[in-house]
């Protein structure tokens, strides 16, 4: 799920779309909703929200522990039970209200941290790593 940037309180629920629309997308969505159960083994995609600017609010599970570098954005718990659901719309809720200055850090902490899975960083951990 997205929440736009043009209509705040707006929630726009995609479905399945191509990779390439998706990208685009989260250029306009000030948030991004993923309280999956799917255990993620890299999940590009959040690394692309934050890239994009896109404030990802996730479950802790997974690779997105890792992917989603903020721990705050990550709500701990089991996606398919209610006090995870309760904690997951808390988050959001308190994300929304934070301070313009502090949602501005968290994007430029989010794009810091999708920089450092760029394929350029990755092919020089992996060159490093055979060299040694």
């Amino acid at each position: 799920m997205l929440l736009d940037k043009k209509f705040p309180g707006s929630i726009r629920f995609n479905g399945r779309i191509p990779q390439h629309e998706l990208s685009k997308k989260f250029y306009n969505a000030a948030y991004w909703a993923y309280p999956t159960y799917f255990c993620e083994t890299m999940c590009i995609t959040a690394l692309e929200a934050q890239a994009a600017g896109t404030i990802p609010i996730v479950a802790d599970l997974a690779a997105l522990n890792t992917t989603v570098g903020i721990p705050f954005l990550r709500v701990d718990g089991y996606p398919n039970n209610d006090t995870f659901r309760t904690r997951f719309v808390d988050r959001i809720e308190l994300i929304a209200k934070t301070k313009e200055s502090g949602k501005l850090e968290l994007i430029k902490a989010g794009r810091k941290h999708a920089l450092k899975h760029s394929w350029e960083n990755a092919y020089k951990r992996w060159l490093t790593a055979i060299d040694s």
